[in-house]
């Protein structure tokens, strides 16, 4: 009872409302460490949450689409104006998305929340950037040279995902596995587009489903 008392309880509450580790999961060895902290999204805000899955949901759906008609795109051998209004539009929806959601709370933005904003349009603007650094391949051959940029895309994606690893440790391991698929697509580069859509369709809104349910535990916690 000395140990696991009333002051031992009261600081591991106290901590796992704030979503910091408690000394009970600090006995529990690291795997069991990690499994929680995949379980558990370090933010006790269900309006943050909410927000967060809507935002994660939209993203998902919006850039995978366009990657599977950037798909379509190549094998149709599109010359570059197509690939070019591809890119525009993308960008301008991924902020409006951002700008909604975020926008009408009436409130600034966090560290943590500019941090993912702006990480993720550091990540599409790069994506750009590879796709028409090389105006002589791109102009020339638009839908051989973007087929050919998809393993450096998914590198792209996953440095995003490590850059955002200290907010939730499962950011960790989805930048890790987008590292080892990029890799693969060097020896399948024509399934580029595709696998990379169901790789971001999967991630973010599988994230998204994971913080809505966050959202709705969190509702259900005592403040």
């Amino acid at each position: 009872f000395s140990t696991y008392g009333p002051e031992f309880m009261s600081h591991d509450l106290g901590h796992y409302l704030a979503g910091r580790t408690t000394r009970a999961e600090g006995r529990s060895g690291r795997m069991g460490r990690l499994l929680r902290g995949m379980a558990r999204y370090p933010d006790s805000r269900p309006d943050a949450l909410r927000t967060w899955s809507a935002i994660s949901l939209w993203l998902g759906v919006i850039i995978s689409l366009f990657h599977v008609g950037f798909f379509a795109l190549i094998r149709m051998r599109a010359g570059p104006v197509p690939f070019m209004l591809g890119d525009l539009l993308l960008w301008v929806l991924v902020t409006l998305v951002f700008g909604w959601y975020l926008g009408r709370r009436g409130r600034p933005l966090g560290p943590r929340e500019r941090q993912i904003v702006g990480l993720t349009h550091i990540v599409i603007l790069g994506i750009v950037t590879l796709a028409w650094a090389s105006w002589p391949q791109a102009l020339a051959d638009a839908a051989t040279h973007r087929l050919m940029l998809y393993p450096a895309f998914m590198i792209n994606i996953g440095l995003l995902y490590l850059l955002q690893g200290r907010l939730w440790v499962g950011f960790y391991l989805i930048g890790g596995l987008s590292l080892l698929i990029a890799f693969g697509l060097g020896f399948w580069p024509e399934a580029g587009p595709l696998i990379y859509a169901a790789f971001h369709a999967s991630c973010s809104i599988g994230f998204g489903l994971f913080l809505g349910v966050q959202a709705r535990r969190a509702a259900r916690s005592p403040r």
